[in-house]
């Protein structure tokens, strides 16, 4: 025993810890009360009503995941110090994912430098402290990804039922978490179909982890449905509907129809412009432009406007408005997507640089092909599923979001550390080795993982 605990200085991860510590223990006097956004209080709300899901009522706005950690704490620790315990949870939570990516990065890469430094990028990114005290769900959304990928390269090396069960689970309670996680659910589906038809030895294995996630799926799915019956769409959360809305008033689409929806929502943005007018004056994709600056949302705006002329219409036909009118102008509205995805490439982020992830996402698919046909089956997927993960992740906040995207994509940007990282252990596995029969030089692979 006391030989062991001589041995745990030595070890790289203890230094890593111990840093991590210092470091953020001095963050804290920066961000040392819990900081509110505009979604904190539905966040809540909706903790306070979840006992109506018995009843089948469910929180149209927030899925159940987040609110339910609020509730567990306020059950705990009472309503008084409500806040600084969910902050200190989620912090804890935080430190003991760095213990999860730094094994990942273990069994990732060969170069073992790579891994510590992955390990400290991640733990000493100031936009992990800065969310671990938000009372938001980013903080354990990033912390639930990097415990899935933990969970995912276990499972890879020493597969059993148990993992298999908990990486169905997982996926589940991160989408409930977050439904832009939805995307995990169709990459885990073809992760699974791609095992069972690939490792053979391991079918029954897969075979449950096929059967946890589809039941996540029908979970999902149940879920959708009580809310389609509250608010008349068949989704996790009416924020997606509302925000498709808000991205079809930046596209100005709806200046391309003339349905009485159209002739007001026209008219209540020219009365928002002129009130907003100052903030810039690019037409009609402005509302890009100025993302971030703290105006009104225009969908509130509207809303007041409509309400102030007696007209309502339902969450449900605003949804069927909207993809009525991206049905009309499909061109239309992917060049106002293509225009989106430059803009936010050009800009230059406060934690995330959209150019840089665009130019990583390309260089690593190309290098997965590149490794395809060298690398063990195992190895292909886990570096197959990272890539879809991250790729899938920026896209629905590119496509599904009108504003907040540095927000929106960065809990999946802590993989990009991952995917970094893997390509640079790729190239620095390359050798030089002289061919004396030709006097020719040729490459060498050492194979990703092999041992």
């Amino acid at each position: 025993m006391f030989t062991t605990l001589r041995r745990i200085p030595r070890s790289p991860l203890f230094w890593i810890l111990l840093f991590v510590t210092v470091y953020r223990f001095g963050l804290s006097f920066f961000y040392s009360e819990p900081k509110f956004f505009g979604d904190t209080l539905s966040y809540i709300t909706a903790s306070q009503n979840l006992t109506s899901l018995r009843h089948g009522d469910v929180d149209v706005l927030r899925p159940p995941v987040y609110p339910a950690f609020i509730a567990v704490h306020r059950m705990i620790f009472g309503e008084e110090h409500l806040l600084e315990w969910i902050v200190r949870t989620q912090q804890l939570i935080s430190w003991l994912s760095v213990i999860a990516l730094y094994y990942t990065g273990m069994n990732l890469f060969k170069n073992k430098i790579l891994v510590i430094l992955a390990t400290l990028c991640f733990a000493l990114n100031t936009g992990v402290s800065y969310f671990n005290v938000s009372i938001l769900s980013e903080s354990p959304a990033v912390s639930g990804i990097i415990f899935l990928m933990a969970l995912l390269i276990s499972y890879l090396r020493h597969p059993t039922f148990l993992k298999a069960f908990l990486l169905g689970i997982t996926v589940f309670l991160l989408i409930m978490l977050r439904p832009a996680f939805l995307v995990f659910l169709p990459v885990f589906l073809l992760f699974w179909g791609c095992r069972l038809l690939f490792v053979r030895k391991m079918r029954k294995k897969d075979a449950m982890g096929l059967v946890t996630t589809l039941a996540g799926l029908f979970l999902v799915l149940g879920y959708c449905h009580l809310n389609s019956k509250k608010c008349g769409v068949f989704t996790l959360t009416v924020a997606s509907p509302n925000n498709q809305f808000v991205c079809m008033l930046q596209s100005g689409l709806y200046q391309k129809d003339n349905t009485e929806i159209s002739c007001r929502t026209q008219s209540a943005m020219e009365e928002y412009r002129k009130q907003y007018w100052y903030i810039t004056d690019a037409e009609p994709n402005w509302l890009l432009l100025a993302d971030g600056i703290g105006f009104d949302d225009p969908i509130n705006f509207r809303d007041r406007v409509w309400a102030r002329e007696g007209f309502h219409v339902s969450t449900e036909q605003k949804n069927i408005y909207v993809t009525q009118m991206i049905k009309k102008n499909k061109i239309a509205y992917a060049e106002y997507l293509l225009k989106k995805t430059v803009m936010l490439g050009l800009n230059t982020g406060r934690f995330i640089k959209f150019a840089f992830v665009y130019a990583l996402i390309l260089l690593d698919f190309f290098v997965i092909l590149l490794f395809m046909k060298r690398s063990p089956v195992n190895q292909t997927l886990f570096l197959t599923v990272l890539w879809m993960i991250v790729t899938g992740g920026f896209v629905t906040a590119i496509v599904g979001s009108h504003a907040e995207y540095e927000r929106l994509v960065f809990p999946v940007s802590s993989l990009v550390i991952l995917m970094f990282f893997s390509v640079i252990d790729h190239f620095t596995r390359w050798q030089f080795v002289h061919d004396e029969i030709s006097g020719r030089r040729k490459i060498t692979v050492d194979i990703l993982l092999q041992k």
